[in-house]
């Protein structure tokens, strides 16, 4: 056990003594939000893994960018169903957000 009393480390402890900055900076960036992209398509496919992201708006361009590749995907099969869409839920189980495809990609006559 490391007994030291100088140099911010508390005695009978490995933590270092934190200054109220360092505290709101730990607090602030400490949590990274994970969220859950589920595809509802063909057959609903549920993200089991999730990715880390630093907010909804990150989330959310990740759900537009993954709806896109798969509109594409779809394409060169010879179909696009413009009603498919990814649900992105937090770690709670929330739905924050419902990206459609047909609000991704602009079809042009």
């Amino acid at each position: 056990m490391i007994h030291l009393h100088q140099g911010g480390v508390q005695p009978g402890t490995l933590r270092p003594k934190l200054t109220r900055a360092t505290r709101l900076i730990r607090d602030r960036w400490a949590r990274v939000p994970r969220f859950f992209f589920h595809l509802y398509d063909d057959m609903v496919v549920r993200d089991e893994e999730g990715i880390e992201l630093s907010d909804l708006a990150s989330a959310r361009n990740k759900a537009v960018e993954n709806a896109r590749e798969i509109a594409c995907a779809e394409v060169l099969e010879g179909h696009l169903n413009l009603k498919h869409r990814i649900e992105v839920e937090d770690e709670s189980g929330a739905v924050h957000l419902t990206v459609r495809f047909a609000d991704v990609v602009r079809l042009d006559s």
